[in-house]
């Protein structure tokens, strides 16, 4: 039988333990659930990554310049990937909103999120991110 499209999304569930060590979190465990990117998220984070310039030496190769940092393309993965998160803004509202183990926020709303989040907390869940979809970080850790 050939695969079926409607099976669920691969995902994985993380307790962010380093995070919550370092901010001393008295309360319920910070959770994450990441999901495997499919196609069209990979095509959609590639889209940040689409400049190529030509260049010619003795030996030819394909030099790469981008107009975006490696935080940008970080922020990219984590929206396209993000599949719940347990972590609330003080007034007890979850910071982020989810709607069938998608982001339901737009992308400049999870940007303002996501910049209220402690560092340690963001450095910790692109980890995540990258953990489930190491195709990814292979691409994005060297440059």
């Amino acid at each position: 039988m050939p695969v079926s499209l409607s099976l669920p999304a691969l995902l994985k569930e993380f307790f962010l333990v380093k995070s919550d060590k370092t901010s001393n979190n008295q309360n319920e465990p910070s959770r994450i659930e990441v999901r495997y990117a499919n196609v069209e998220d990979k095509l959609t984070r590639d889209e940040l990554l689409k400049t190529v310039v030509w260049s010619e030496s003795d030996n030819p190769h394909f030099r790469y310049t981008f107009d975006i940092s490696v935080n940008q393309i970080w922020l990219k993965e984590v929206f396209l990937t993000l599949a719940d998160c347990n972590i609330c803004e003080n007034d007890g509202e979850p910071l982020f909103r989810f709607a069938d183990k998608r982001i339901s926020m737009n992308e400049k709303e999870f940007q303002l999120a996501w910049g209220r989040l402690p560092s340690e907390y963001s450095q910790e869940i692109i980890e995540y991110v990258h953990q489930v979809n190491h195709f990814w970080a292979d691409r994005t850790m060297e440059d």
